[in-house]
This record gives structure tokens, sequence and C-alpha cells, in this order.
């Protein structure tokens, strides 16, 4: 029983996601639009999805996701002896697909999203499989914050252009809190050689590079963390495989 509810539960994840990947570019558009109509009330625009400067692209069938995802939750639930870590375990991989997503499609990284990451990394504290505490979850989250936050003014006042977006920030305090403090430069370094090991194997062919020259950094920080992370419960002797 246990198994088919994280199947359910893995494609109820995996309809969310879909739906919030689809919807995102519509979905910003219009909030953007609102927040003008609010800072401007006395010079009224009329809207229209079509022209605006982000444009909706494709991520995939409902079905991918629905199956994938419910494959991930079972995995997860086979795995894990306490069901608690399964689900935790499955929802913060589906929360990292989902940035990944949106960063690879749009180059924009969701502070929302980031900040559910970070609850989630303080709720496995109280996990009884969990060795990382809570103060080390949020001293590890704070680091992780405040060396990109310095880091974005720093590239900003140096290049005279933002050369960092803000919402690696806010990625990295979800991220750090589910590591050691310890282990971040290993996971900044763990990303940048994925990049690099991308670009060397796809060279600037198709869509691995984007128009303006640059690769979205959020996916690569997302396997960093997500390497780092299954590295660290397999140490732990958290993982049991049947």
């Amino acid at each position: 029983m246990n198994f088919l509810a994280a199947l359910f539960f893995g494609a109820l994840a995996g309809c969310a996601v879909y739906y919030y990947v689809s919807g995102f570019a519509q979905r910003v558009s219009q909030q953007v639009y609102a927040g003008f109509q609010e800072c401007f009330p006395h010079f009224p625009l009329p809207f229209n999805v079509a022209q605006s400067a982000l444009i909706s692209k494709k991520c995939g069938g409902f079905y991918l996701y629905f199956y994938g995802f419910a494959l991930l939750f079972g995995l997860c639930d086979l795995i894990f002896i306490e069901k608690s870590t399964a689900l935790w375990v499955g929802c913060y991989i589906s929360l990292l697909l989902t940035i990944a997503l949106i960063d690879g499609l749009y180059r924009l990284i969701s502070p929302a999203l980031c900040q559910q990451l970070f609850a989630l990394g303080l709720l496995g504290a109280f996990l009884p499989t969990s060795e990382l505490e809570l103060s080390a979850r949020l001293q590890s989250a704070f680091c992780g914050f405040a060396a990109f936050y310095g880091l974005y003014y720093a590239a900003k006042f140096y290049y005279g252009k933002e050369a960092l977006g803000r919402g690696d920030y806010w990625l990295m305090l979800g991220l750090g809190a589910f590591l050691p403090a310890q282990q971040l430069p290993l996971l900044v370094f763990i990303g940048c050689m994925a990049a690099l090991g991308l670009l060397c194997v796809g060279g600037f062919i198709g869509e691995l590079r984007r128009a303006d020259g640059y690769l979205p950094f959020a996916p690569f920080l997302c396997f960093g963390g997500l390497a780092l992370f299954l590295y660290n419960l397999i140490c732990e002797n958290n993982l049991s495989f049947p």
C-alpha cells in the first residue's frame, strides 16, 4: 500500500511540475503586467500574452512528467526504509528538477521555489535518518547565500552590469540547507566542472549554448547539490536496498 501511495503522490507531483513549468511564461508576464498597473494606474495598457518577450517553450509531454515522477517516488519508497525520508528525498529531487527546467528554458530562477527548497532542507533536520542538525543547516544556508550575494555585487561592480543572476544566491540558500557548509565550495566546483564538460562535449551546437553566448548555471548547481546530497546519504548508511 505504501508503494502505491508513493506512485500516486509522485504522479500528483509530476502533474504539478508540468503545469507549473508549462504555464510559467504566461504567469510571469501576467504578474509583471499586474505590477505595472499598480505602479502606473493612470497609464493602462492592453495586455496580450502573445506580445510578451517571455515566450512559452516546449517542456515535454504531460505523460513524461506523470510517469517519470511516479517512478521517482516509487524508487525512493523502495530504497528508503523510513517513508518520511523517502517522501522528503522525492520532494527534494522534484524541486531541483523544476528549478533546473525553469532556468534551462527561461534563464530565470524563482525565489519562491528556492525558499521552498530552503524550508524543505530545514525540515530534514527533524527526520529520524538525518545526521545534519538544524543549526548546521542554517549556518550552511546562510554561508551559501552570503557568498553568492557578495559575489553578485562584486561582479556587478567590476563589470558594470549584472554578471551573475539574482536567483543564484537564492538557490544557494536552498541548496545549503541540505549540505554541511564545508561542502559548499565542492558543490560550486562540481557545478562548474559539469558546465565545462557539457561545453566540451556538446560544443556550441544547437541549443546547448544560449543565443546570448551563456549557459544557465542553475541546472549545474542543482546537479552538484544532488550529487553531494546522495553521496552523503550513502556515507551515512541511510540507504537500504531491498
